[in-house]
């Protein structure tokens, strides 16, 4: 009983409408199928309304002539024309003046034929107006049921395909508090909750909410998320879908999209409709051809459905995008999508949540499978730059580590390895290297990793380790707190001075550099370039910026900035020398230990890293 109200509650008015009428079909049809009772079937009757049976096919007058005596089984005569039946098959032959009484015909019939009297009236035209009368009355009723039966489920399908389904999220399971991180687009989206909740305290003093909001922000940052949370926290309801779903090869099917979309938002309000990756349909082209012309005509249909001559009350259009910049300026000014909501990835403490979440939930699905003593400060200092889609595809990757290692539980060493996996690369296939090469490496990387943790004290030096990882021989892994909003021109120096200390340690140590530093140089690089030309970072620059400089006027400008930058890249390599041979012991305990162990890490990589000049070399290491 339960599961049919279910399915009634879930038909619309018209769909109910539909399935009332064909029940009653089907009723008339199994009413109209039952034996009737006894009574006087005059033939001649029938002919006469189904007489469109015997006027589809006509036969000359000779071929009555040919009948042999037993083929013809009935015959019926109405005005000028002779109806007969012949086993299944009826025909009609027109007669001429001379044989139209009953008793000329009966003579020329075979012996035993009824010949029924018909209506003098009837003529193969008024016969063919009535061509329902081939069917019975219950084989209409019939296929008018199966007609109804066949609208009412495509209706169903239609609405259980369309790309328009309208959710309802729960406030206790996605609302705000379910959304980790996000604080201040959460309070930039306060004040629409308060509308959908109560609209009187708003319009009480004139307020009118914004009708579009737009986040933007990196993938996998949670933007669908956010507006799932924001519809539940409203108690809203909820419409997703991409800007894709309103393209097609058809011209005007997706201004009718938009226009349906607008159309269901306004009869489920209050509603939030999300259009992710909004940038595919609102970035408006120059290109004159149909694509270009048809993507306008969306843009145009979405602008006047948001502000327009429709009133959209309870309506909260939010659009997401990794292109804030590519959107229509039309699509962003005052009346439409005029609220920006910044996703930024997540911060330390948030990260830290995330990772718990990620494994409660694992938990959650296969059981007692993680260890109780991870290291989630780790974790979240190791991941620093992952968003929280990242976060999610690490801990995953992490779980397939432990099950290939054949681990029973889950442990802080699989997710590091899963984070690295993530940022470099699965490690590469062992292979043999020489002992000159395993020496050149271990150089380079204790190059990277000492003037690194010299020069960058927000930043701490996880790992170090000669075994290739992706395209990379050997890998310096740091860690920091946050990602800095903004850097000083000492920090780009700091980080040019860590970028080349490779190449640095190969010319101090071994004579010359390989090219294993060109990746590190060509990073450097750029970093010289930008602070030169459009940072102005450099003391010698003028207070001049590159990139606002016209094109005529950079190519003069950017051999300047070639001579600046190629300074600071030579003032950075040789700070970096300076730090090496400060700091020779650490230079000479982390080569050694690379070349014995191949890795290094933790805390003993911390104590070989604070070496000073003139301390003896005491540290026990374990070979394995």
């Amino acid at each position: 009983m339960s599961s049919l109200r279910k399915m009634l509650a879930a038909l619309s008015r018209g769909q109910l409408g539909l399935a009332l009428l064909g029940l009653f079909l089907l009723s008339a049809t199994i009413f109209l199928a039952l034996p009737s009772s006894p009574a006087r079937v005059d033939r001649a009757l029938f002919m006469e309304q189904n007489a469109a049976l015997w006027f589809r096919q006509e036969r000359p007058l000779s071929a009555l002539m040919a009948l042999q005596p037993g083929a013809i089984s009935e015959a019926g005569i109405g005005g000028s024309y002779l109806l007969l039946s012949q086993g299944d098959s009826h025909f009609y032959v027109r007669l001429p003046a001379v044989l139209r009484d009953a008793s000329s015909l009966q003579a020329l019939l075979p012996a035993g034929v009824p010949l029924y009297a018909l209506d003098d009236g009837l003529t193969p035209q008024r016969a063919a107006g009535g061509v329902l009368r081939d069917l019975p009355l219950g084989n209409i009723a019939g296929l008018s049921a199966l007609v109804v039966f066949a609208l009412l489920l495509a209706s169903v399908l239609r609405g259980a395909m369309s790309p328009f389904q309208v959710l309802r999220p729960s406030r206790s399971e996605e609302g705000f508090d379910q959304v980790i991180g996000a604080h201040s687009a959460k309070r930039a989206l306060e004040d629409i909750v308060g509308y959908l909740r109560d609209n009187r305290s708003f319009s009480r003093l004139g307020a009118r909410p914004p009708k579009g909001v737009i986040m933007e922000g990196p993938p996998g940052t949670g933007k669908t998320m956010l507006a799932r949370a924001l519809a539940a926290e409203a108690g809203a309801n909820f419409i997703a879908l991409t800007g894709s779903d309103f393209s097609s090869k058809f011209v005007g099917v997706g201004v009718s999209r938009v226009r349906s979309l607008f159309k269901a938002a306004r009869a489920k309000a209050p509603c939030i409709v999300f259009i992710d990756e909004i940038d595919g349909i609102g970035r408006r082209t120059g290109e004159e051809n149909a694509v270009g012309a048809e993507n306008n005509r969306i843009i145009n249909a979405l602008l006047v459905e948001l502000d327009g001559y429709h009133r959209n009350d309870g309506v909260i259009v939010v659009g997401a995008t990794n292109f804030g910049d590519l959107l229509d300026t039309g699509l962003r000014r005052e009346g439409r999508f005029d609220r920006t909501c910044r996703l930024e990835l997540p911060e330390r403490e948030s990260r830290e949540k995330l990772f718990r979440r990620q494994m409660e939930l694992l938990a959650r699905e296969a059981g007692k499978t993680v260890a109780a003593d991870l290291d989630y400060a780790l974790l979240a200092r190791l991941s620093t730059g992952l968003s929280p889609a990242g976060i999610a595809a690490v801990v995953n990757a992490a779980a397939v580590v432990a099950a290939k290692e054949g681990a029973m539980l889950l442990a802080t060493v699989h997710v590091q390895r899963a984070i690295e996996r993530h940022r470099i690369g699965d490690m590469a296939e062992q292979r043999v290297l020489s002992d000159e090469l395993r020496h050149r490496i271990a150089v380079h990387e204790a190059g990277h990793a000492v003037v690194g943790h010299l020069t960058l004290p927000g930043i701490t030096v996880e790992k170090v380790t000669i075994l290739p990882q992706g395209h990379a021989l050997g890998v310096t892994i740091f860690s920091e707190e946050e990602l800095t909003a903004l850097a000083t021109a000492s920090e780009i120096r700091a980080r040019m001075e860590m970028m080349l200390a490779g190449r640095a340690a190969e010319i101090l140590y071994l004579g010359e550099a390989s090219t294993g530093a060109a990746q590190d140089l060509e990073q450097a690089t750029k970093l010289a370039i930008e602070m030169a030309g459009a940072y102005s970072a450099h003391e010698g620059a003028p207070e001049l910026s590159l990139a606002a400089l016209p094109p005529v006027l950079q190519e003069a400008r950017g051999r300047a900035v070639t001579t600046e930058a190629l300074a600071t890249l030579q003032a950075a390599h040789e700070s970096a020398m300076e730090k090496m041979k400060a700091h020779a012991p650490a230079m000479q305990r982390l080569i050694r230990v690379l070349l014995e162990r191949d890795e290094v890490a933790g805390e003993e990589l911390q104590w070989i890293l604070k070496a000073r000049r003139g301390e003896e070399f005491q540290l026990e290491l374990d070979v394995a």
